[in-house]
């Protein structure tokens, strides 16, 4: 996919294919995307898949924190009223009901794999993710989403903390992927970069697998398994970034 608008400029896009502007900014937005052969082809990518963008934000609406099945855990709520330039975090918080799968077989790349191993789904999900997406999380409940990934991982598993490699936690979110419950723990990079995730996957089938590298969907990854877990830490960053935060999940991610 390459469309060459900026970050508030899909934000706005996807506001408009989930009609979550007002009647005002619906018909500027016609408008400009009339005017705007990027904005043209990213709404026709959108329309040439069958993800249901309404129903993906309205589980994340006035969702109680301390529910242990809710989809994500960092803010109390999000407001059915959106400014357009933050309605992409709430159409790519994908909830209840909808899995990294499904976006798999509705991807925007209509080349790619569809046989594609759980990392790469994972990648073609992750690819999605701009700043926005994670960056209107509020304060996380942190006991909230450790009942929640104890509750689907069957295990404790520590949440890892990359502050000091300038890399921030935003929140947590459960996912699926052909079945097996995710853990998608988001972070941001500090001033700029696109959102980093570690993602944690129980599968009765995994067996111990040393780290392994590799690069999907134009992301970076490092993937290993062990415990019925598999795990994978990918994102935009570099090699040797990745590498250093995998590096550092491993070494938190088991209570001492």
């Amino acid at each position: 996919m390459n469309i060459t608008l900026t970050e508030d400029e899909q934000a706005r896009v996807l506001a408009f294919k989930d009609k979550a502007l007002s009647s005002s900014e619906m018909a500027s937005t016609s408008e400009w995307i009339a005017q705007t052969p990027g904005a043209q082809e990213f709404l026709e990518r959108l329309d040439q898949t069958d993800l249901p963008f309404a129903e993906a934000m309205s589980p994340m609406l006035n969702i109680p924190i301390p529910e242990a099945t809710i989809s994500t855990v960092g803010s109390q709520s999000i407001p059915r009223t959106l400014p357009w330039g933050r309605a992409v975090a709430a159409l790519l918080l994908l909830g209840a009901g909808i899995t990294i799968g499904s976006i798999a077989n509705n991807t925007f790349e209509q080349g790619e794999d569809r046989s594609a191993s759980w990392v790469a789904q994972v990648a073609n999900y992750q690819q999605l993710y701009v700043r926005p997406t994670v960056e209107v999380a509020g304060p996380v409940d942190f006991p909230a989403l450790e009942t929640m990934m104890e509750t689907e991982l069957e295990q404790s598993i520590n949440i890892p903390n990359f502050d000091d490699l300038g890399v921030a936690f935003r929140r947590g979110q459960l996912l699926q992927v052909d079945g097996n419950p995710l853990i998608q723990l988001a972070y941001l990079p500090n001033e700029s970069g696109l959102p980093i995730a570690f993602c944690i996957m129980k599968d009765a089938t995994a067996t111990a697998a040393a780290p392994s590298a590799g690069r999907s969907h134009g992301l970076n990854y490092e993937s290993w398994s062990q415990n019925g877990l598999r795990f994978v830490l990918l994102g935009s960053g570099s090699e040797s970034q990745i590498e250093a935060l995998a590096k550092r999940a491993r070494a938190q991610i088991n209570p001492v």
